[in-house]
């Protein structure tokens, strides 16, 4: 088998910048939801949604369990 008809594998990294989807926020999209297999939505932590394929948003069910500690003490 011959290799000539690859493509060399480029080293070049790129850099992606993704901003918050929500109208009027600019702020960095840090947390990407897949809408379909090709289709991403981007938003920022305030605006993430609250539930995303049925799991809580990023950091709530660590705080939910920090409060039920708190009152179970």
């Amino acid at each position: 088998m011959s290799d000539e008809e690859r493509t060399a594998r480029s080293n070049e990294h790129q850099i992606v910048e993704h901003y918050c989807e929500f109208d009027g926020c600019n702020e960095w999209g840090c947390y990407g939801f897949e809408e379909s297999r090709t289709a991403m939505r981007w938003f920022c932590s305030e605006h993430q949604p609250r539930l995303y394929r049925g799991l809580p948003r990023h950091g709530e069910a660590r705080l939910a369990a920090a409060e039920i500690a708190d009152i179970l003490t």
